[in-house]
């Protein structure tokens, strides 16, 4: 966990000494984290996502590209 105002290129990790002892003195974090992120995944059962992720291959984009050349002609 990283305070992006306070270390916003996140060297706390590797550049910090007592990183550790913080991260270790806020363990009982966890579970209270863990308890709010499964009550927050399990509405995506009751509303799913709304529409399809957005695909973006290669060769899908060269079509749209073409296609859009074509109606310019």
């Amino acid at each position: 966990m990283f305070n992006l105002r306070r270390d916003p290129f996140e060297k706390a990790l590797e550049g910090s000494n007592t990183y550790f002892d913080w991260y270790l003195s806020r363990v009982f974090v966890i579970t209270p984290i863990q308890q709010y992120a499964i009550k927050f995944l399990s509405t995506f059962k009751e509303f799913p996502p709304s529409q399809t992720p957005g695909d973006w291959s290669l060769t899908k984009i060269q079509k749209q590209v073409n296609e859009m050349n074509v109606k310019a002609n």
